[in-house]
């Protein structure tokens, strides 16, 4: 794990706890797809977190990059760094490194602070060069 990673990964969690009008923790996995189905996109993020790491459900990554997905689209930024890094790593979805660094950087440059950190622990450049990610 980089030096980012542990700190990171708690940054998120309480991004999300904080974000989500309802703390997620006290929401079963039943109730979070009931208010994401009914386009609440806090829940819809809470929801692939839960899905992405096994929490109370299955670990599904396809699922959980759909549910980022969409709160993504109705502009949660954080849920995009979290479909970002999942195209980046190949995580339930078909890796697509420049594609995830897109989204990525469209995250960061919304204000999602958890997104740029992501972009310099990844080794994304912050331009908009034809170059996403360094090798």
């Amino acid at each position: 794990m980089g030096r980012w990673g542990s700190a990171l990964g708690c940054f998120w969690a309480v991004a999300v706890l904080l974000a989500t009008p309802v703390a997620a923790a006290s929401r079963t996995g039943a109730d979070l797809q009931g208010e994401c189905d009914a386009n609440l996109r806090f829940s819809c993020a809470a929801l692939g977190l839960r899905y992405k790491y096994g929490d109370g459900v299955p670990v599904d990554l396809k699922r959980a990059y759909a549910l980022f997905q969409h709160a993504c689209k109705e502009g949660l930024q954080y849920a995009c760094g979290y479909a970002a890094e999942m195209l980046i790593e190949g995580e339930g979805v078909t890796r697509d490194r420049f594609a995830g660094a897109l989204l990525m950087r469209r995250a960061c440059a919304a204000g999602d602070a958890n997104s740029c950190l992501s972009m310099r622990r990844l080794g994304i450049e912050a331009t908009r060069s034809g170059r996403a990610l360094r090798e």
